[in-house]
């Protein structure tokens, strides 16, 4: 597995696992390769030779040169543990699961209480189903090595898909150090000055800052924690992706203030902790998890949008979103992930409707849809999440892999039916077709490791069982984008109408688009604004201010520099770039914007106030103390300024100013 090659410098010989719990100080440094070179031949140091250049070859993924290396040594009279070790790890990268199981056993054989034979043998037993007995592996080398973050980590997840939720949590706090993701420098303990809160009471005055981890489909699944944190706390703030961004904003963005980034100073926080550390904090049991669903939400503008995109393309019948595959990063996507052609008897089915939900990267290509099948993909029109869930809100049903479909189905309460691999994350529990999590999501599970078909033949089964919606029904294919002339004609007119607008029309119009969430439309209206005109003021500004929602920061400052340059006393664009570039962290960039926009318009609280923040992380609190109060001069109930005083004060030590600023 991909967690060994963080263990390869320590497995040199292997027999040395004290080296895994000792500080990195206290390694003898290596003998040079010329001094090992000049020592006379003996088994110890024979073994040794041939176990580091087996390690060289895994950490290549050559396991069958590995085992045609190791075979002639497997001997049960030789009595090497490692070699037998090794063997099976190379034999469980190839899938050859019962001869791994037969290799660790022989491994412990000769020694039982060997705590990373343990670990590997864990794992497979986990993997293959034998959760028990997996359990029971991890535990006996924690008992031997109780530092051992890996087998702990192991032990983590063992018991949260059991429901053991109490010792779960808790050993989930050595994902940090113990997890593949640690160990591929993936997932990394954010380093702030903060401590963290993990259920301390007596926080109803004080602040909390919570950091994201992982990926997109954690966010989905552990933001549900956010409005009891605003219940206990003062003020909450929520460090998440750009991608997820908006959908957080539409959620929560009344209590919550949102942040793209950690902030550099931490004068207004109190406590911080980690999404995935929140289920600890409140103990959560099988029994407690929050439901309060759906939890996420979508305005309705943005569903009338979608709403209306499929109603025009005239396709009828079931509308079912599908998405088959994960990001390729990921470590299991090979396992969690399928073939588009094991699909392909679902498209069979007469009166539904295919709405592909992935996202494609530039490599990707695009698989063939059979002749007959309706098929729509407008998956290049997603800017972030908030697209994507707009779509699915208007869909009957998600048939999705174990990815983020499924946690942003599940959290909209929309009906979602899980392709769930047979070696299962922690999350979905041991063999259940429902989860506690979401309601509304179904779990088709494999009945053996790689068996697509049967999940398949699975769900072909029930959805012949559904009800279709009484909509109008074609058998056209629509192929990447739907062929169906009326909708086609609609575009057409909409184009027309939209090339027949005077400029201010056309402003007004993107304006209203990116308001509404549909900055897909709104970047077309622009950019046949910027066609005409390259040089248009308002049309670069709020091109840049939509690159910064989509999370493309060198296209927002190139825009937003743009604009300032084709009209450069405009303090709204000035206050804006004030703003995104102290995001950007170019704090220089920034306090130049804020300044300059003081000088065009002495009477604009904005930007004073995003002056005074800039200066703030520049650690210039004097200047920041004086564009504030500047700011709430000419607007009193400028809130941000407000806070930012006593952010300001409490940095200089002045608890009473502070409080009063609060």
């Amino acid at each position: 597995v991909q967690r060994w090659r963080h263990f390869a410098k320590h497995l040199h010989p292997l027999i040395e696992l004290v080296k895994d719990f000792r500080e990195p100080e206290d390694y003898p440094e290596p003998a040079p390769s010329s001094l090992l070179e000049s020592l006379a031949p003996s088994p110890t140091s024979f073994y040794d030779d041939l176990i580091a250049h087996c390690l060289g070859l895994q950490a290549k993924d050559q396991h069958t040169e590995v085992l045609q290396i190791l075979n002639p040594y497997l001997k049960p009279e030789l009595g090497e543990q490692n070699l037998w070790h090794l063997a099976g790890i190379s034999l469980y990268r190839l899938l050859r699961f019962a001869d791994a199981k037969s290799c660790y056993e022989k491994a412990l054989e000769i020694n039982p209480d060997t705590p990373m034979v343990l670990n590997s043998y864990g794992f497979l037993l986990q993997d293959i189903g034998m959760m028990r007995e997996a359990l029971a592996a991890y535990e006996r080398a924690i008992e031997i090595a109780p530092e051992f973050a890996m087998a702990r980590f192991n032990l983590s997840t063992a018991q949260l898909k059991l429901g053991d939720f109490e010792a779960g949590w808790q050993n989930y706090e050595s994902r940090w150090y113990g997890s593949a993701e640690a160990s591929n420098h993936n997932l990394q303990l954010p380093k702030t000055p903060l401590p963290k809160w993990v259920g301390q009471g007596g926080t109803e005055n004080q602040s909390l800052l919570i950091l994201t981890e992982q990926g997109f489909g954690d966010t989905f699944q552990f933001c549900r924690y956010l409005p009891l944190l605003a219940q206990r706390f003062r003020k909450v703030g929520f460090v998440c992706s750009m991608p997820t961004m908006r959908l957080m904003e539409w959620a929560y963005g009344n209590g919550i203030a949102m942040f793209n980034r950690i902030p550099d100073n931490y004068a207004t926080w109190d406590w911080q902790t980690n999404l995935l550390s929140l289920p600890l904090a409140f103990q959560t049991r099988l029994d407690t998890i929050p439901q309060n669903l759906p939890y996420l939400a979508i305005p309705d503008i943005v569903k009338r949008h979608w709403s209306e995109r499929i109603e025009a393309t005239g396709i009828g019948g079931l509308r079912v979103g599908i998405a088959w595959a994960g990001r390729n990063t990921h470590l299991a996507d090979s396992r969690r992930s399928m073939a588009f052609d094991k699909l392909l008897p679902l498209f069979n089915l007469s009166n539904v409707s295919w709405f592909s939900l992935q996202k494609w990267t530039p490599g990707d290509v695009r698989p063939a849809i059979p002749p007959g099948v309706n098929w729509i993909d407008w998956s290049d029109e997603f800017i972030d999440f908030a697209d994507t869930a707009g779509l699915m809100s208007n869909l009957d049903l998600i048939i999705s892999i174990d990815s983020a479909p499924v946690h942003l189905g599940g959290a909209l309460n929309i009906p979602v039916w899980l392709l769930n691999r047979f070696d299962g994350e922690w999350r979905w529990l041991e063999n259940r077709v429902d989860t506690p999590w979401y309601p509304s999501v179904r779990i088709f599970n494999q009945p053996q490791f790689g068996d697509w078909d049967s999940v398949i033949s699975s769900v072909l089964q029930e959805m012949q069982k559904l009800s279709i919606p009484a909509r109008p029904k074609t058998l056209q294919q629509a192929g990447i984008l739907p062929i169906n002339r009326n909708h086609v004609q609609q575009e057409q007119r909409q184009e027309q109408a939209q090339q027949n607008l005077t400029l201010e029309q056309a402003m007004q119009l993107a304006t209203q688009l990116q308001a509404s969430g549909r900055l897909a439309d709104a970047e077309k209206v622009l950019l046949r604004i910027l066609n005409s005109d390259p040089n248009q003021a308002h049309a670069l500004h709020l091109y840049g201010i939509m690159m910064h929602q989509a999370g493309q920061p060198q296209r927002a400052a190139e825009f937003l520099e743009k604009a300032i340059a084709s009209d450069p006393n405009n303090d709204l664009f000035l206050s804006n770039a004030t703003e995104i570039f102290r995001q950007y962290r170019q704090l220089e960039r920034a306090i130049a914007f804020g300044r300059q926009g003081a000088l065009c318009n002495p009477m604009s609280a904005s930007v004073f106030s995003n002056l005074g923040v800039a200066l703030f992380d520049a650690n210039l609190l004097d200047e920041a103390k004086e564009s504030h109060l500047k700011a709430i001069n000419i607007d009193p109930q400028l809130v941000q300024s407000l806070n930012n005083l006593g952010s300001i004060e409490r940095a200089l030590k002045n608890q009473d100013a502070a409080i009063e600023w609060y």
